[in-house]
């Protein structure tokens, strides 16, 4: 899929964020331990912002494409002199909501509040980087390139009205919960 496509089940996918491997892992490993690839990777991704993001950089493997590598070293040239300029580039950590998506393919699955709030958290930080990238765009565009399409605002909206950040219900999530919760304290 090229990126910003849409997986069978129409959730957008981002075919950008791994390395392409030439080599199965089983007649380079040996390469890679002498070279401590391994170590180096660690050591990148104590600096990631977030779990789901220090097991991606764990993920990764070298690769002998020339026009892969041209292309990513660009895009971190550009990313280099934002903050050679002094400014910088957000990255915002999010969980890993593989299994909660999942579940949401099931026709009639709900979500629990715990659920709805780290959603929402996914969907706040994915519109903070999503607008950050917009606003680096010119100065680098091989980076703003990495922008895709967000959900609809109004499906945050909904979330932000009806479950806080631990995930129980909001008074607002609803017009009759609220009626109900008031009736409740006055009896």
């Amino acid at each position: 899929m090229h990126p910003g496509s849409r997986s069978p089940d129409g959730v957008p996918t981002q075919s950008q964020g791994g390395t392409p491997s030439p080599l199965p892992d089983g007649q380079s490993a040996d390469a890679l331990e002498t070279i401590e690839f391994g170590p180096v990777l660690e050591l990148i991704a104590a600096h990631a912002v977030g779990l789901l993001a220090a097991a991606r950089i764990r993920g990764r493997r070298p690769t002998d494409d020339i026009s892969w590598i041209r292309a990513e070293l660009d895009r971190v040239a550009e990313v280099a002199g934002l903050f050679r300029r002094g400014d910088h580039l957000l990255a915002e950590p999010t969980p890993d909501l593989s299994a909660t998506l999942a579940r949401l393919r099931i026709h009639g699955s709900v979500l629990e509040g715990v659920e709805l709030a780290a959603l929402l958290g996914v969907f706040v930080a994915a519109r903070a980087v999503h607008d950050d990238l917009r606003r680096v765009g010119e100065a680098a565009p091989l980076a703003a390139e990495l922008i895709r399409t967000l959900p609809e605002k109004g499906l945050e909206r909904r979330l932000e009205q009806s479950v806080d950040g631990d995930g129980n219900l909001l008074d607002s999530a609803s017009p009759r919960l609220a009626a109900a919760r008031k009736e409740v304290q006055s009896a």
